[in-house]
């Protein structure tokens, strides 16, 4: 079914993407980024608004699609606190 299939890829980008922050170091939280659009940033700033913009994703997919449950598995140093 088309939520199913949805949702499927969602959690599919989403698991690339804690995998590839599973691949951090503790000392690669703290890095710092510039952008043009955004000015200067860390990882952790960059994740918190990363994480905001998935749920708008999911509100808009509840929006079309009706209940939506999707359950996110976050990267040992985050569930250590580090976005506290």
């Amino acid at each position: 079914d088309r939520k199913e299939l949805l949702l499927a890829d969602f959690a599919l980008q989403r698991q690339a993407t804690l995998n590839l922050l599973q691949g951090l170091q503790p000392s690669d939280w703290g890095r710092r980024a510039r952008s043009p659009e955004w000015g200067e940033f860390d990882v952790v700033e960059l994740l918190e608004t990363w994480v905001r913009h998935d749920g708008e994703h999911l509100r808009e997919l509840e929006a079309l699609l009706g209940d939506v449950r999707f359950t996110v598995r976050f990267p040992a140093p985050m569930q250590a606190g580090l976005l506290a």
